[in-house]
């Protein structure tokens, strides 16, 4: 593990010497308090990435908005493990977190299938990914919450 905080250490510093004009974060996935308090120490802004409840979701927030640095979440979507649109994204809001999901259309990155799923026929819920490749939503429901979400008053 030494060795991987010595690796984190020196590819922040290699992309600081290159002076750059946008923040820098890595994302914070995994239980070990001392490997995330190493990736929130080194960035400018709080990414993580979040596989569980949504009573879960709001205990990390709670805990993240202690570094006092805009939060995004760059991983959530996982339907086969209750983690969904419904289930998360209310709460972002509330606690002004950006996030999103890197499935979109069918057949674009093969996200519709889980980690753990092959890739053959039809899953029966659809892992990531939220339009058909016709571009109808594979859940009305979901892009109907998504646009209550984000419409300006």
């Amino acid at each position: 593990r030494k060795g991987s905080f010595a690796l984190l250490d020196a590819a922040f510093e290699w992309v600081l010497a290159a002076r750059p004009s946008q923040p820098l974060t890595a994302a914070i996935w995994s239980d070990d308090p001392e490997l995330n308090e190493r990736l929130a120490a080194l960035s400018d802004v709080i990414s993580f990435h979040h596989y569980r409840s949504g009573a879960s979701l709001e205990r990390q927030i709670e805990r993240l908005q202690g570094y006092e640095r805009p939060m995004f979440c760059t991983e959530y979507l996982a339907r086969t493990t209750d983690c969904t649109f419904e289930s998360h994204l209310p709460t972002f809001k509330r606690a002004r977190v950006a996030c999103w999901n890197w499935g979109l259309v069918d057949g674009k990155s093969q996200t519709k299938y889980s980690w753990t799923e092959r890739l053959d026929g039809e899953p029966e819920v659809w892992f990531h990914d939220v339009f058909e490749r016709d571009g109808r939503p594979w859940r009305e429901a979901e892009v109907a919450l998504i646009r209550s979400l984000t419409e300006r008053p």
